[in-house]
């Protein structure tokens, strides 16, 4: 029998602070909020959260006890999703996200999201921006087997692809993010975005500060190397 030749097959991206940096533009209308009612939500405390599954209005609560009284969720949730509207309307993606994408197409590689957001979220992000073309697959929270650090999503896009994940790289902003995706045994790219800048992102294969300095060229070389190296 024929060993196996493995190669770089697919590249399965994050969504939120990945393709698209949604999360400082949830932060910003969220603490926006926090500041009309006299108080200061941190870019700290909020990073604690980015790449969880979302974990409700725990902001509200917090904000709660800063202001002394019970506030209308119904309003408050209303208002930020009025600010966030505006800050994602006028979203673009990340620098080197639309010539990385172009890259790996020209390339032949498969393409595909694991979110810890629902995919109908994914798609109407990636679609106003023109990006939603270039993805076979889009995995998210509603339906995942489980949510992100759990590696289901990043193992169930690449089954979608029909692509082991030993050939595939997974490219992601979160500690939580870059937990599943080297669980689920891709070769895993961090790219921190303003938010996620602090997280511990030490069990990524690779890390870089833009995707401006990824290419299909870079991703292959460094997923031979690792490929190389496993026993």
């Amino acid at each position: 029998m024929q060993p196996i030749t493995r190669a770089l097959r697919a590249v399965v991206f994050d969504h939120d602070g990945t393709l698209l940096d949604t999360e400082i533009a949830e932060y910003r209308a969220v603490a926006r909020i926090w500041a009309e009612h006299g108080a200061e939500l941190t870019v700290d405390r909020w990073s604690h959260v980015v790449g969880s599954p979302d974990d409700g209005d725990w902001w509200i609560r917090e904000l709660e006890p800063i202001t002394g009284r019970r506030l209308d969720d119904r309003a408050i949730i209303d208002l930020r999703r009025h600010y966030s509207h505006q800050l994602l309307a006028a979203l673009q993606p990340r620098p080197g996200i639309r010539q990385l994408l172009a890259d790996l197409n020209a390339a032949g590689v498969a393409l595909a999201v694991a979110t810890n957001a629902p995919v109908w979220w994914a798609e109407k992000r990636l679609g106003m921006t023109g990006l939603l073309a270039y993805f076979d697959v889009i995995v998210g929270i509603d339906v995942a087997s489980a949510p992100k650090p759990n590696p289901a999503p990043f193992a169930e896009a690449c089954a979608g692809l029909g692509v082991d994940p030993v050939d595939a790289v997974a490219i992601e902003d979160s500690m939580v993010g870059v937990a599943s995706a080297v669980a689920a045994g891709c070769f895993t790219v961090a790219c921190p975005c303003e938010l996620t800048a602090g997280h511990d992102l030490s069990l990524a294969h690779a890390r870089v500060d833009s995707h401006e300095a990824l290419s299909f060229e870079q991703l292959a070389a460094w997923h031979s190397g690792w490929l190389a190296a496993q026993p």
